[in-house]
C-alpha cells in the first residue's frame, strides 16, 4: 500500500496507491497520506484538525507521511507521526544511508524507529540500525 504524490500522475491505476490510505493493523488504525500539512508552523493546528482536512477522520492512532524525505517519530496530541524519510534519497542528499520506519503494534502503544540502510563502503552505515535523533 502506498500514498501517491506530487509526481505520481503518471503511474498507472494501481488499487493498492491513493492520496489517503487507512489500515487497521492489529487494532491499530494507521493512517497514510503524501505530506503532514502544517507541520513546520510555529503553532499547528490539532492533529484531528489536520486529519479531518486529510480525510483521515477520526484521526488514526498512527500517521505515516513523507514528502520531505525526512526522517521523523514522534507524538503529537495522542498521534504517533512517522516519516520513515527515503530508502534513497534521505533529506534530499545522497551522501546519506537511506533510512526506513519500523513500526510496532500489538500490546501497548504503537511505536517506531528509524532504521538506517545498509551501503556497502559507507562509513555511516550499518544493517538497519537505529538513527540517533529519533524523538519518541
Amino acid at each position: 500500500m502506498g500514498s501517491t504524490g506530487l509526481n505520481d500522475t503518471y503511474l498507472p491505476a494501481d488499487p493498492r496507491l491513493a492520496d489517503v490510505q487507512m489500515l487497521d493493523l492489529a487494532g491499530t488504525r494507521v493512517g497514510m497520506t503524501h505530506a503532514l500539512p502544517d507541520r513546520r508552523v510555529s503553532d499547528p493546528p490539532p492533529i484531528s484538525e489536520l486529519a479531518r482536512r486529510c480525510g483521515l477522520d477520526p484521526a488514526p492512532d498512527v500517521w505515516v507521511f513523507g514528502d520531505s524525505h525526512r526522517d521523523v517519530v514522534e507524538r503529537r496530541d495522542g498521534v504517533l507521526l512517522v516519516n520513515p524519510g527515503s530508502p534513497t534519497s534521505p533529506h534530499l542528499r545522497v551522501d546519506r544511508p537511506g533510512t526506513v520506519a519500523l513500526l510496532t503494534v500489538g500490546d501497548g502503544p504503537p511505536d517506531a524507529e528509524i532504521a538506517l540502510l545498509p551501503v556497502p563502503g559507507h562509513p555511516g552505515s550499518h544493517p538497519l540500525r537505529p538513527a540517533s535523533g529519533v524523538v519518541g
